[in-house]
């Protein structure tokens, strides 16, 4: 070797994570140059020859030096870094360190994110979904110890940054973030919580106000309302709307606050976020997000990840033993196994992934999905008992997907390695605490059941958190049929029928009409119209965007992103739909949904469609008018 690559190596000892050449060239080349300084200080080299060792271009060898778990082992040298000076490791003849990782299992990481990858590579229109590079943390909740820990499927891959070691690395954890903001709400303790698991949450369309006094209005992933749901279903699906209308709840300080005591660390100021943060516009660390996982999983104990079991000279002398865990409580033990009952109900997660989606297992297991709308990120976090597995997915140059969702991308890689790593072991079940009863619900209400409920279930709840009110959704009437109004003293009994209707809260009304559902609430209309006839929704209209919403263009992402929906519905039989954009024609469909995405453009604009019915005629709705606003550079 060469003046310049000895310095190089003589300039790694005191930091070798820190100085890695393969992860940070320029730290390297910065420690180098200090070695040749020092070299020529002390008259072992020139001025010239400094310059020349100093303008070198180094060359590394195409083919590393093998290393199992590279990512795990720079994480390991860091933290002797931080326990051992350089002069220690020299005088004790080399470190002989006992790590936590089962090599076995890290082989069957690698094997999942590789196939994976491999996989995603595959499309039918052949371009494949760009998806190049994934991590995986396991960890046994009870101690906090690393299992295995892949931070890339190449870590000398250098057109992917395989590198860069994507299991620390911020990254926005979509709908992953959900169960911290429900384990706040159902916390019986928690001034914000005294929900429960069947408590009615209406998904809806639904305005917010964000704090720079803009409408933010969510939307599921499946661009679907889905009218009253109970919260266990709003968690399991990931429904989008219910959990910003929990976080409102909540609030932002002690969404922070609990995740602070997960232990997770790169949120920082609540006031730099809103509403959104309930769909995981945070960024957040892999391992830390699975760590707090941990504590859902075991029974609501902090976890701390563990990397080193102990440290000896080459005489076998202990010189770091890792310090026995303290156990320090973060959550409820009722929450917590609630949040895991949730999780790990397969019915539950019907609505939003299906029957036999790749989210079941063989066994109990908790988990949850979580995906940017940017499709940047995709994570899935799930865990048993005694084992906690998260994986990340996506580009570590934050190129976006293509077509990859909360079961196609991440979740296969979960799957596959936590089916892998348990194999025959024993089926353990979430042990439930004391403290809960179990009681009947209205299906829809979350209340207690009247004699007209027609639909019913069983819900755990945290004692003292059980409805105490019945139903008032379903509502027993007698029907003059004459009128379509309720019964009264002139109505002849040969008109009357007695009816079970829906009473609604009023936000939920509009969904239930574009629904086709007759309300208790529409007795009212028209002296002789049928209650059968009863129907309050337009002949044609525009449902979304809702007239004079705000938007603003944001300059952080594409603009050919940046779209929203424009949806038209109909009581009657449509052949086709024209869009309208500022009276042009954008668009046209021939088959419902009435669907177009229209990208945001600065201005005012006005929206309208016509439609085409199957006898020839023409339709054309009302104007719905919206405003686009510019961005804010400091944004």
């Amino acid at each position: 070797m060469d003046l310049a690559e000895c310095a190089l190596l003589a300039g790694l000892p005191q930091a070798p994570a820190l100085y890695n050449p393969f992860t940070n060239l320029d730290a390297s080349k910065q420690r180098q140059e200090i070695v040749l300084g020092l070299l020529q200080d002390e008259g072992y080299i020139s001025f010239e020859q400094r310059e020349q060792a100093e303008r070198e271009k180094l060359v590394f060898a195409e083919e590393p030096y093998p290393m199992q778990a590279p990512h795990f082992v720079m994480m390991v040298r860091t933290q002797l870094d931080q326990l051992f000076s350089p002069g220690e490791i020299i005088s004790s003849g080399g470190l002989e360190i006992k790590t936590t990782l089962d090599s076995d299992w890290q082989r069957k990481a690698d094997q999942a994110i590789n196939r994976q990858v491999e996989e995603m590579a595959k499309s039918p229109d052949g371009l494949g979904h760009n998806l190049n590079n994934a991590a995986l943390v396991a960890i046994d909740p009870n101690n906090g110890e690393i299992l295995a820990l892949v931070g890339s499927p190449d870590y000398f891959d250098p057109d992917h940054s395989g590198a860069i070691n994507m299991a620390i690395s911020p990254r926005q954890p979509g709908s992953a973030l959900k169960p911290l903001v429900y384990a706040i709400a159902l916390d019986p303790e928690d001034s914000g919580g005294g929900w429960n698991a069947a408590t009615m949450l209406l998904d809806v369309d639904t305005s917010f106000i964000t704090n720079d006094a803009k409408v933010y209005r969510p939307q599921n992933y499946d661009q679907k309302e889905h009218g009253p749901v109970l919260l266990r279903d709003a968690l399991a699906s990931s429904l989008n709307i219910p959990a910003v209308i929990t976080l409102e709840h909540i609030g932002l300080d002690r969404l922070f606050l609990l995740a602070s005591k997960l232990g997770i660390s790169t949120l920082g100021d609540p006031r730099d976020y809103d509403l959104s943060l309930a769909l995981g516009g945070g960024e957040i660390l892999l391992l830390e997000l699975t760590s707090a996982y941990g504590a859902f999983a075991n029974g609501g104990y902090l976890v701390e990840p563990v990397m080193i079991i102990d440290v000896r000279d080459s005489e076998g002398n202990l010189l770091y033993e890792q310090p026995t865990v303290q156990l320090k409580r973060v959550l409820d033990e009722r929450v917590a196994w609630l949040i895991s009952d949730i999780l790990s109900d397969n019915t539950a997660r019907i609505m939003g992934f299906g029957e036999n989606s790749i989210l079941r297992l063989d066994r109990p297991a908790a988990v949850k999905t979580g995906t940017t709308s940017n499709f940047h990120d995709n994570w899935t976090i799930g865990y048993t008992p005694n084992l906690v597995v998260g994986v990340w997915a996506g580009n570590s140059n934050y190129e976006p997907m293509r077509e990859v969702d909360g079961l196609t991308g991440a979740a296969p890689i979960w799957h596959q390695f936590i089916r892998s790593v348990l194999g025959e072991n024993p089926k353990i079940d979430f042990d439930q605490p004391s403290g809960f009863v179990k009681v009947e619900v209205c299906a829809l209400s979350g209340l207690l059941p009247t004699k007209d409920c027609p639909y019913r279930r069983l819900e755990w709840f945290i004692e003292g958190t059980q409805p105490t009110r019945y139903d008032q959704f379903y509502k027993r009437v007698f029907i003059d049929t004459r009128t379509g109004k309720q019964a009264d003293e002139n109505s002849p009994n040969d008109y009357i029928e007695e009816q079970i209707m829906l009473d609604l809260p009023l936000q939920a009304q509009s969904w239930a009409h574009r629904k086709g559902l007759v309300l208790f609430s529409d007795l009212s209309v028209g002296e002789t119209q049928e209650i059968v006839k009863v129907d309050r929704k337009p002949e044609l209209s525009i449902i979304h965007p809702s007239p004079f919403s705000v938007y603003r263009v944001s300059n952080k992402v594409n603009v050919d992103s940046q779209r929203i929906l424009i949806e038209a519905v109909s009581s009657l039989e449509i052949m086709s739909i024209k869009f309208f954009v500022d009276g042009k024609i954008y668009a046209k469909e021939n088959n419902p949904p009435f669907q177009i995405w229209w990208i945001l453009e600065e201005g005012e604009h006005d929206f309208w469609v016509e439609a085409t019915l199957e006898d020839g005629e023409s339709l054309t709705s009302s104007t719905v008018s919206i405003m686009v606003e510019p961005n804010d550079p400091s944004d």
